[in-house]
């Protein structure tokens, strides 16, 4: 009966290790995890700062699929217009 419950305790001090070290593991994936949105939604905010700079505007595709997207601007201030099959090297996300 003692040992019984000499191996209980061990256990159970052994299960109490074992979810203190699960919980810091899960603080710590928790800090990464924001540091690693922080760092996206910055990022984004970044790309469309640049985007606006830039002057490139989004068009929605258009219904018939013809591969519309981007509107660049050119130097003479006038957009040009690239389809997929203009960028032959740059494939679709």
């Amino acid at each position: 009966m003692k040992a019984d419950r000499q191996r209980l305790a061990s256990e159970k001090t052994d299960l109490v290790s074992q979810i203190k070290q699960l919980y810091n593991t899960l603080k710590d994936k928790e800090a990464e995890l924001r540091d690693f949105i922080r760092s996206y939604e910055q990022r984004n905010k970044d790309n469309n700062d640049l985007i606006k700079q830039v002057g490139w505007t989004h068009r929605p595709p258009s219904q018939k699929g013809d591969g519309r997207g981007w509107l660049l601007p050119a130097p003479i201030g006038l957009g040009i217009f690239f389809s997929k099959s203009s960028l032959p090297h740059i494939k679709p996300i």
